[in-house]
């Protein structure tokens, strides 16, 4: 049995699913039903509807699936205002993701895309998939803004929002490992099994969406939207061969992760 004041994992699991299940129900959240002084706390009104809006969608859009029997709603519409979760999410607000912005920092992320404009003389640095990081960072931001204004978090995003989007290349590829020497190896096949750029692409869109959702701000969605259209561009042959490898040896390296396809 867990101490008291501690946590047991089985204990945050359940917790974490009855969370996630209390999100999808219509009415208004039990999450947030009373206040610290027992009276109920007023709910944001979300209308369902089967074309929910930009910010009024779930963190899925489940509106057009033929197999879905519930539909979530947006983050906003949820008010945690004691308990457990809401100490978390302040320390994740407050702690975590400022401090995950420092390290950013200290291990070179943004200065991959830096030195790609020449507003850095630092060599690339971290595994191939290090730019995921900044755009987890992305997302993360946009899941708490979803929930409430936070100008001076804002400011930051959109400050790594803008140096990210300026080394986009004209044909819409962004990727900062795959520079220099390694350009050959772009989009290849035999780069896909470990080389993380579908990767990467899945985590810039997924960071893109949650901020646009919080947001409305388009600008890292339409880079995004602009990178996915490059493998599928004809210069690349990717089609048949992740057709191949998801019915046959790699079923399970591509799916359940925020890699394209």
């Amino acid at each position: 049995m867990a101490e008291r004041g501690s946590i047991s994992r089985r204990q945050f699991v359940a917790t974490a699913i009855s969370a996630a299940a209390a999100s999808t129900l219509p009415a208004r959240s039990v999450l947030a039903e009373a206040g610290a002084s027992g009276k109920p706390v007023p709910q944001t009104p979300v209308a369902l509807t089967e074309s929910p809006g930009w910010k009024d969608q779930g963190v899925e859009n489940l509106a057009k699936s033929p197999h879905a029997k519930l539909r979530d709603i947006p983050v906003r519409a949820v008010t945690i205002t004691g308990g457990f979760w809401a100490q978390r999410r302040e320390i994740n607000v407050t702690k975590s993701i400022p401090t995950m912005h420092d390290l950013l920092e200290a291990n070179g992320r943004m200065n991959n895309f830096r030195r790609l404009v020449g507003k850095s003389t630092a060599a690339q640095t971290g595994p191939v998939f290090s730019d995921s990081d900044v755009y987890k960072w992305t997302e993360a931001v946009g899941f708490v803004l979803q929930s409430g204004d936070r100008p001076e978090l804002r400011a930051s995003a959109e400050k790594l929002i803008d140096e990210v989007v300026a080394v986009q290349e004209p044909s819409g590829y962004l990727n900062t490992y795959y520079q220099d020497d390694r350009k050959s190896l772009r989009m290849l096949p035999q780069t896909q099994t470990t080389g993380h750029e579908l990767y990467n692409i899945g985590h810039m869109l997924q960071g893109a969406i949650a901020y646009y959702r919080a947001t409305g701000d388009r600008k890292l969605l339409d880079a995004g939207i602009r990178f996915v259209d490059v493998p599928q561009s004809s210069q690349y042959q990717l089609d048949k061969w992740l057709t191949d490898r998801l019915q046959s040896e790699m079923p399970h390296s591509l799916r359940g992760h925020a890699s394209l396809p």
